[in-house]
């Protein structure tokens, strides 16, 4: 059993390490960011597992003086990282280590001192943590934010009121439990929160990490749903710094082809066609001169800043040497202009039979882009699961 003398001894000693867990892109093949994950180098070797001294230092009041030893070894350790795509770097803190501004002023005098850039670190604090935290810590944690650090909710789907808390934190990022995780390919249940969580991340903008990843099935579920990152021992364990410098290869599925990107896509251009059918038919059952109409909400015109313009021109870039890649972006440029049309027209008193004309050169644009779109996800899912997918990935 673990004491806390043995653990102040330990910080006294500088016993303690951190060792860094790499993260991997379902985007874009290859590592992106990593986390630094706190370790316990016992003089005779061993290892101290952190379930074994994480509670008892949390009830002996010594979490922040770990966070605050710890500190200086990941920026000392940033000198190495940081020319590297094991950025950004996560790190774990809990509301304990933002009761007050040490921790803040630390990272920030860090950052001023070494140079470190403030994107390449992100702070990861747990879902619970979160909700139970008071205006203090949060108004700590914004600091950060402000200053241009990540904001990682740890444990997401763990707590009551996961979706409250999103709303009323600056999180960049959210990290599902690994239970969900390894629950997900026999829990129905489980599945659809994932799926679920990972439109969430998507509509929200926000970067999503998947935790606990172990299994090549896990893979491939997550690919399909669209998350963006995997961390777990498929990919690779946590490793110290040599270690991970001499890393060339993880043995993570190699194939990265975006097909949940295309799934998104195709969602997003439902909802938007959906919200220009809507504001369509609403305006068009209104008086010509009725002011609502100049006022009705449309969904956005431009087809570069909608979502699915944004993917066309981002992740989707990966298959533009598809023919049905070109197929689907000019009939989504068909849809813009069309829409354009009609929020024209509508604004400037055109009746229902007259807006239904064009609401069916809409259907048919959508359509072509649709199926263009599924041939596209066709495609994405046999170089999924054609070709041997356990190889090494350089």
């Amino acid at each position: 059993m673990v004491t806390p003398q043995e653990i102040e001894t330990a910080l006294g000693e500088h016993q303690f390490c951190l060792f860094y867990q790499p993260k991997f892109s379902l985007r874009h093949p290859g590592v992106e960011g990593c986390e630094a994950l706190l370790r316990w180098r016992h003089p005779d070797g061993s290892m101290v597992p952190p379930g074994a001294f994480i509670g008892v230092a949390e009830r002996a009041g010594l979490l922040p003086k770990i966070t605050s030893h710890i500190v200086p070894l990941l920026f000392n350790d940033m000198e190495t990282l940081g020319k590297t795509p094991y950025c950004p770097v996560s790190f774990n803190a809990t509301a304990s280590d933002f009761r007050d501004d040490h921790l803040v002023g630390m990272i920030l005098d860090e950052i001023g001192a070494t140079g470190v850039k403030p994107e390449q670190l992100e702070v990861e604090i747990t879902e619970n943590e979160a909700l139970q935290s008071g205006k203090q810590v949060q108004e700590n944690v914004q600091h950060l934010r402000d200053a241009g650090l990540g904001l990682a909710m740890d444990d997401f789907g763990t707590g009551y009121s996961s979706v409250d808390t999103l709303s009323r934190w600056p999180f960049s990022t959210i990290k599902i439990d690994q239970g969900l995780i390894g629950r997900m390919l026999e829990s129905e249940k489980s599945a659809h929160i994932v799926r679920s969580a990972i439109r969430l991340a998507h509509e929200l903008d926000i970067d999503l990490v998947a935790e606990g990843v172990e299994k090549e099935a896990q893979y491939h579920f997550l690919l399909e749903a669209g998350a963006s990152k995997v961390q777990g021992y498929l990919i690779s364990r946590p490793l110290g710094l040599q270690d991970l410098m001499g890393q060339s290869q993880f043995t993570g599925c190699p194939v990265s082809m975006a097909v949940g990107t295309i799934h998104m896509a195709i969602m997003d251009h439902i909802q938007w066609r959906k919200r220009m059918v809507s504001f369509a038919v609403r305006s068009a059952m209104l008086p010509p001169d009725a002011p609502s109409r100049m006022l009705a909400d449309h969904p956005i015109l431009s087809s570069s800043k909608c979502a699915i313009g944004r993917w066309y021109r981002g992740d989707g870039q990966a298959l533009a040497y598809l023919p049905d890649f070109q197929r689907s972006d000019g009939a989504h440029e068909r849809l813009h202009a069309i829409g354009a049309i009609i929020v024209d027209r509508v604004r400037n008193g055109a009746d229902l039979s007259a807006v239904m004309v064009l609401l069916d050169e809409l259907q048919l644009a959508s359509i072509d882009m649709l199926g263009s779109l599924m041939k596209l996800e066709n495609h994405a899912l046999i170089a999924i699961y054609g070709p041997k997918c356990m190889t090494p990935v350089q």
